[in-house]
C-alpha cells in the first residue's frame, strides 16, 4: 500500500524535485522504474511556481510552463484564469521584435498528473504566466523556485486573493528545497 502511494507521488511531483540518492531510495522499496522516471524528469528551463489554494484554503505551489501547442489538456482553466493566460502570453510577445502567434501557446502544469482533476480559476496566473512566455521567447531561463501570483493590470502586477497564504506556501516550499539540497 505504501509502495503504491510513494508511486502515485512519484508520477504526480514536478519535473526535477527528485534528485539520484531520492530515486536511489525509491529503487531500493521496489518502486518502478516508471514512477522513478517521471519524477527525475529535467525541469524546464521556463517553468515557475504557481500557488494555488483548495477549496479547504490549503496552499500547494505546482510548476506551470507556456508550452507550444498542440498540448493535451492537463488542468481546467475558468475563463478568468484562462483569460489571464492569453491576455499574459499576448503581453509577453508585445515585447519582441519577431512575435510568435501568441494563440499557439498555453500555460500549463509540468505534471500532467498532479492537476488532473483540478479546476484553476481566477485571474491570478496572469503574472506566473507573463514569466514563463517571456522566458521561453527571450530563450532566458526562470531561476529554480521561483514563485509569482498576481494579476496583469494592463502593464502592472496587481495583488490576488489568499495572497498572505500563497507567501507562506512558497516560503515553505523554498525551506523544503533548502532542506532537500542540504540531506543530499
Amino acid at each position: 500500500y505504501a509502495r503504491a502511494l510513494l508511486e502515485r507521488g512519484l508520477y504526480a511531483a514536478d519535473p526535477g524535485v527528485v534528485d539520484a540518492a531520492l530515486a536511489e531510495r525509491a529503487r531500493a522499496l521496489g518502486v518502478s522504474s516508471d514512477a522513478i522516471a517521471a519524477a527525475r524528469r529535467p525541469r524546464s528551463p521556463h517553468a515557475v511556481g504557481v500557488p494555488l489554494v483548495a477549496d479547504d484554503g490549503a496552499v500547494v505551489v505546482r510548476a506551470f510552463e507556456v508550452v507550444f501547442e498542440p498540448v493535451d489538456e492537463r488542468a481546467t482553466f475558468d475563463e478568468a484564469a484562462e483569460a489571464a493566460c492569453r491576455a499574459a502570453i499576448a503581453r509577453a510577445t508585445e515585447r519582441l521584435v519577431a512575435r510568435p502567434d501568441a494563440r499557439r501557446y498555453r500555460f500549463v502544469p509540468c505534471s500532467p498528473v498532479a492537476l488532473a482533476e483540478t479546476r484553476v480559476d481566477g485571474d491570478s496566473l496572469g503574472a506566473a504566466c507573463f514569466v514563463s512566455a517571456l522566458s521561453l521567447f527571450t530563450d532566458r531561463p526562470v531561476r529554480p523556485g521561483v514563485v509569482v501570483t498576481g494579476a496583469l493590470v494592463g502593464e502592472r502586477v496587481v495583488g490576488v486573493g489568499a495572497t498572505p497564504a500563497k507567501v507562506r506556501a512558497a516560503r515553505e516550499a523554498e525551506q523544503l528545497a533548502e532542506l532537500e539540497e542540504a540531506t543530499a
